[in-house]
Order: C-alpha cells, then structure tokens, then sequence
C-alpha cells in the first residue's frame, strides 16, 4: 500500500464523480515488465479503479471504471483555427471603452509597439504583408501628431 497522487484526472464510471488530478489517495502498486497498475477505491463511492503507469512510454493510461478526463477539451482547442483579429478602429475604441481611463495616447503608444513587433515578423515572412502594415501605420498616424 502507497500513498501517492494521481498523475491524470480520471472519472469514475460507476458514480460519474471526476477525481482531479494531484489527488493524494492510497493504492496498491502492482508490477510487470510492461508497467505498474495502481489500483483505488473512489473516495465518493468505494468503487475499486485502477490506472496503468507504463514504463516504456512513460505515460498513464486509465484502467478498470475509470476514463481519462480533460484530452477531449485539449484535442478540441487544436482543432479550433485561432482567433481573426479585430479592425484597428474596433481595437482602439474597445481599449477605451473598457477603461475609460486609458488615454488616446497610451493606446496608440501600446499600438505602435505592437505594430513593431508585427512588421519584424512580417519582414521575416512575407514582404507583401509588411506593405499592408505600412499602410494601416500610416492611416493611424494621425493620432501622434493631434
């Protein structure tokens, strides 16, 4: 008997109850050449569950009632295409709407910082892009000299 913690959040079967991850329990450690089977009882319910530390891969997989929770909600972010990035204008009148404290020039100073870091990247990939930059630079200009 060991009192360890768990290296995966696993969900239990029979009661449906989500045992997190890092939750210290006692378990029975037993071993073949393949791996280790760690065996529990749920702390909502007593079902017996089990995990299995494989030593070639170096990975747990779950075992007997139990499923692995959290993978499905990784694998789904992957899968999402990343976010489209808002208008200049719709950016800067949000920053000053959320906080009305934010002066016109902070903003523009925080956008000219970004656009820096944008043009070194784009310069890096694509010279097309950075025309486009320039552009949408020179359209915004004009709130440094107001």
């Amino acid at each position: 008997m060991v009192r360890a913690a768990l290296p995966l959040a696993l969900k239990c079967n029979t009661c449906g109850q989500v045992i997190a991850r890092g939750k210290k329990l006692y378990m029975q450690k037993k071993g073949n050449k393949e791996g280790l089977i760690f065996v529990f009882k749920c702390p909502y319910c007593t079902t017996t569950l089990s995990f299995i530390a494989s030593i070639a891969d170096g990975c747990y997989l779950p075992g007997e009632h139990t499923v692995q929770v959290g993978m499905a909600a990784r694998e789904q972010a992957f899968e999402q295409p990343p976010p489209k990035r808002l208008s200049d204008e719709l950016l800067l009148s949000t920053a000053v709407t959320k906080n009305p404290k934010l002066s016109e020039e902070y903003v523009m100073r925080e956008y000219v910082r970004q656009f820096k870091a944008l043009q070194r990247v784009a310069s890096q990939e694509n010279p097309e892009e950075l025309a486009d930059l320039d552009t949408r630079y020179r359209a915004l200009s004009f709130l440094d000299h107001s």
